[in-house]
């Protein structure tokens, strides 16, 4: 590991252990209850099979995003309105027999350095704090076709440039299993938001650990795929980024992510 990026992470988790005492109760962020299932494998037959809604689905995920993320700083912005059209949509669509697939009507979220059209993307920096891009990054368009209902986007280290999400314009990302813990990056969000079931999956990018670290120390499951045709991200991606999934659990959820982007030429 670098000198200077190792000098950033211990001088990060010294500061943190002394502001870990801004919360109240116990450090440790505890999955909510609910009756859903907690992966995309379980759920999506259920959405398709018409036995759960994806408005109840989406609106319990909202839930937990209100009531958690304050602690938490996974999310920069939830778009919660969006993400109820697009949950009544898919709900209607399944109803009517247009069932489009395991990601339809399935809550998840993405990093804030994937451009969504009409939604601030960020990057965790001041310099693209009100920044709203024109059209969607083709990962969000390849999502919105199968069906997935976005939440909104993760907070993340400061232009996807750090392994610890404590540098953003908008906070800390705190690790849901002891928030006197980092979560990791850049994906720090992502993985944080994974972990405490504030959505079913989540987009991250990796250039170097970005997805792979914060899903080990976040405990979820992180994949960043064998390179393939570049897509586009952001305007501000100059460098080589590779765009991945976070999921909970299993490795089976990320295949399902993983397919709705990879190469249409048969290559694995």
């Amino acid at each position: 590991m670098h000198a200077r990026y190792r000098r950033e992470i211990s001088h990060s988790c010294a500061s943190w252990r002394f502001r870990s005492d801004i919360f109240h109760g116990s450090s440790t962020i505890r999955r909510l209850p609910t009756s859903f299932p907690q992966t995309i494998v379980e759920v999506a037959p259920l959405l398709r099979d018409k036995k759960i809604s994806p408005i109840e689905l989406t609106r319990t995920c909202l839930g937990k995003i209100e009531k958690l993320n304050p602690a938490l700083n996974a999310f920069i912005t939830v778009t919660a309105d969006s993400a109820l059209a697009q949950a009544r949509a898919a709900e209607d669509e399944i109803a009517h027999g247009n069932w489009r697939g395991p990601l339809h009507g399935v809550p998840i979220a993405l990093k804030d350095l994937i451009d969504t059209a009409g939604v601030r993307t960020t990057a965790g920096s001041a310099l693209f704090k009100d920044r709203v891009p024109t059209e969607d990054a083709e990962i969000v368009r390849r999502l919105k076709q199968a069906g997935a209902v976005i939440l909104g986007k993760n907070n993340l280290h400061e232009f996807a440039y750090g392994g610890s999400s404590l540098v953003s314009h908008f906070g800390d990302v705190h690790n849901p299993w002891n928030i006197a813990h980092i979560a990791g990056g850049s994906s720090g969000g992502s993985a944080a938001a994974v972990a405490a079931s504030l959505c079913y999956a989540a987009i991250g990018t990796d250039t170097a650990g970005s997805i792979r670290e914060p899903a080990a120390l976040c405990g979820c499951v992180g994949l960043k795929p064998t390179a393939h045709a570049g897509f586009y991200v952001s305007y501000y991606v100059v460098f080589l980024i590779f765009l991945g999934t976070l999921c909970a659990a299993t490795v089976k959820p990320l295949w399902m992510l993983a397919t709705r982007w990879m190469r249409q030429d048969g290559r694995q």
